[in-house]
C-alpha cells in the first residue's frame, strides 16, 4: 500500500512467492517462500501482512514472509483457495473455493460461511464500507454479493464472461453501489447491488427547497461525463461534476 515493495505468487515453481524491490525491480532474495501452487496474493490494507490462496489452503505471512500466521481453508485439511479478498479495515478475510470463508484475521477463527456458488470461484472483492461481498465465478456464470452482517445472498447477476481468473472491482464512492466486472466478449457490465443501509444524500444544500433552487435546473446540456448517477429508492438522482458556477446543479 505505501508503494516500496510489489508481491507476485505464480502456479508452479520453487520459491513461488516472492517481494520485488521497485527501485531496482530485482527479487529481494531473503524474501521468497514456496506457497505450493498460488492462485493470488494480496497485502492487507496497512501493508503489514500478506495472504496468499494457493492449493494447500489460505496462508498468511508477516510483511517480511518470516512467518505463516494461518493455514485455514474452504474444504478439507488442505484444500484448495482460489480467491481472498481483505476487508477494507483489514480485521477480516475472505477465503473462496465453491464457498467462500469469512475469518478473523486476528484471531484466525471463521466467522462465516457463505454457500451458494456451484463451481470455483475465481475473485472476491469487499464493497468500501465492508458491509457486503461480491464473489464471481466463471462455472457458474454467476456474480454473487453477500450480505457479511447476515451472511445472506443479497443479489445474482448474470456473467456469460467465460474469462478466467474474473475480475470484479467496487465503485470505490461510498455514495453509490456499484459493483463492475467482465461480461460477455470484451464487454464491462455495470450492476447497482442492493444496499443494507441507506446511502447518504447524493446533494445536501438547505436552500433546495426554499426557492432559490427549486425547480433546480441547469443552463448548459452535460455530457455524460460530467454526471454521477445513481436509483435511490426509486429516484433517479444525478448531480454534475463540472467545476462551472452556472447550471451545476440538476434534478
Amino acid at each position: 500500500p505505501d508503494g516500496t515493495r510489489l508481491a507476485s505468487v505464480t502456479f508452479d515453481e520453487q520459491n513461488n512467492l516472492k517481494l520485488w524491490d521497485v527501485v531496482n525491480f530485482v527479487a529481494q532474495p531473503v524474501a521468497q517462500k514456496t506457497a505450493s501452487n498460488g492462485y493470488a496474493v494480496r497485502w492487507n490494507p496497512n501493508g503489514s501482512r500478506l495472504a496468499v490462496a494457493s492449493s494447500i489452503g489460505l496462508l498468511t505471512f508477516d510483511a517480511n514472509l518470516t512467518s505463516i500466521n494461518l493455514r485455514n481453508n474452504v474444504i478439507g485439511t488442505l484444500g484448495t483457495i482460489t480467491a481472498l479478498a481483505w476487508s477494507p479495515d483489514g480485521t477480516k478475510i475472505a477465503a473462496g473455493a465453491q464457498n467462500v470463508v469469512i475469518y478473523n484475521s486476528t484471531t484466525q477463527s471463521q466467522i462465516s460461511v457463505l454457500t451458494g456458488h456451484s463451481a470455483f470461484i475465481e475473485s472476491l472483492a469487499w464493497s468500501p464500507n465492508g458491509d457486503r461481498l461480491a464473489s464471481s465465478s466463471v462455472g457458474d456464470d454467476a456474480v454473487k454479493i453477500w450480505n457479511i452482517n447476515n451472511s445472506n445472498l443479497l443479489n445474482t447477476f448474470t456473467n456469460s464472461s467465460q474469462v478466467i481468473s474474473l475480475s470484479i472491482a467496487w465503485n470505490p464512492n461510498l455514495n453509490i453501489s456499484e459493483l463492475l466486472f467482465a461480461g460477455s466478449g470484451t464487454t464491462l457490465t455495470s450492476v447497482q447491488p442492493s444496499v443494507i443501509t441507506p446511502l447518504p444524500n447524493m446533494i445536501t444544500n438547505g436552500t433546495f427547497a426554499t426557492g432559490a433552487l427549486s425547480p433546480w435546473t441547469t443552463s448548459a446540456a452535460p455530457t455524460a461525463a460530467d454526471l454521477v448517477t445513481r436509483i435511490h429508492s426509486n429516484v433517479l438522482e444525478f448531480y454534475r461534476t463540472t467545476t462551472s458556477t452556472s447550471g451545476a446543479i440538476s434534478q
